[in-house]
Parts: structure tokens; sequence; C-alpha cells
């Protein structure tokens, strides 16, 4: 076989496999001047560039995917830590008739809720829209969709459920602890508070485990009908 036309078939894999460096490295060990049989795989070359020119910029495509896998990681990280983290400040709460102990774990909830809960929640969200918009293998993918779903439903959970009441709280705390309001008012959302924090953290164990085996969601196809000759 000729040398051009082993390189070119070895291009056409590198590309169909989209290995955009192995391309590079192929395409500029063609010869520009071969043997005869060169020029009849020119056309080889026109068409095969077209596809090495969109492989060539994917680069700064890839390090934009890994970075957004990155930060979508590590906002899971500490979405789920976040929330584990609330459980365990909710088990140890004591009631509101110890007020100093009650309002310093408020307090801690609301600190933990507003710098690590939310914006880790933030930064899960907003990495994965931007990585299905890039990624085309997302777009027609179920599990993606599906996890996108779920993303914004506990997006949205979180800020009602279980970001505002644990600030609010923590603000009645502080105002109790300080005499200006009654102390009976605090603890009265304590079951709701733990339904949404468990129902919080059951979505995004779902997330995550969607982001890892990626199951593929068949169409139910229903069988043909068979006709029948009466006569």
């Amino acid at each position: 076989m000729d040398t051009s036309l082993r390189q070119c078939k070895v291009l056409k894999t590198c590309i169909l496999r989209n290995c955009s460096r192995e391309a590079q490295r192929q395409w500029r060990a063609i010869p520009r001047v071969a043997s005869q049989d060169y020029w009849r795989w020119q056309w080889i070359h026109r068409r095969l560039l077209l596809r090495i020119m969109p492989s060539l910029g994917d680069r700064d495509r890839v390090d934009m995917r890994r970075t957004l896998k990155f930060l979508h990681t590590l906002g899971a990280i500490g979405l789920t830590g976040a929330l584990a983290a609330q459980i365990v400040l909710l088990s140890q709460l004591p009631a509101p008739g110890s007020l100093p102990e009650y309002a310093a774990l408020r307090g801690a909830m609301g600190t933990l809720a507003e710098w690590i809960l939310l914006p880790s929640l933030g930064i899960t969200l907003v990495s994965g829209l931007l990585s299905m918009s890039i990624t085309p293998a997302f777009h027609n993918a179920g599990w993606a969709w599906l996890k996108l779903l779920l993303g914004v439903s506990m997006f949205e959970g979180t800020l009602i459920t279980v970001q505002g009441p644990a600030q609010k709280e923590a603000q009645l705390s502080a105002q109790a602890l300080a005499g200006d309001i009654d102390p009976a008012l605090l603890g009265q959302a304590m079951q709701a508070e733990w339904n949404s924090v468990w129902v919080v953290l059951a979505i995004a164990i779902v997330n995550v485990v969607l982001g890892v085996w990626r199951p593929r969601f068949k169409r139910l196809r229903q069988a043909p009908r068979r006709v029948t000759d009466d006569g």
C-alpha cells in the first residue's frame, strides 16, 4: 500500500475517533510530494481537512468541558456535604428552651446554607446547563434531560424549603436571644425542615447516580398488529 494512502486511512481513523492531537500529527506527516497515488487521494485530503478544522479548534472546547465537569463535581460535593451537615445539625438541635445553644446552632445552619449550600447549588446548576449546551451528545440523552429537570426542581425546592427556612429561623433565634420576640415562636416548622432536607438530598443523590451510570432510556415500541383474514 502506498505511504500516502496508508497515512490518509490512519488520519481518517483518528478523525472518526475524535483524536484531534493524533489527527494533527498525521496531517503534518503526510508528504506534500509523494508517489503517483498521492494525487489520486488528494480529494481525501480536502474532504478530511474540512473535518480536521473543527477538531483542531476543539481543544478549547475539551478544556471547557473539563472545567465545567470539575465545577459540576465540586458543586455536587459541596451541595451533598452541606445537606448532610444540615441533617447533622438538625439532629443535634436542642429545644428552643435552651435558647443560647439553639441560637448558636441555628446561626451555624443559616451560615452553612448561605455560604456553602446556595453557592454549591448555583455552581452545579449553571455548570450543568453550560455542559449540556456545548456537548452535542447530551442533547439526545434521556438521562441528561432528566438530570436537568431534577436539578431545576432541586434548585427551586432548596430555595423555598431549605435555604429560606434556615436563614429565617436563624434570624428569629437571634431576635429571641436579644429579647425582641417570644422564644415560643421558634422551632414550629421543624418536621417540615427535616422532610425538605431529606427530599433534596435524595434528589441530589439521584442526580449523582444519573451522572455516573448514565442509564439509557429506551422507548417502548408497540408490537405490530397481525392482520388475520376472516375468510
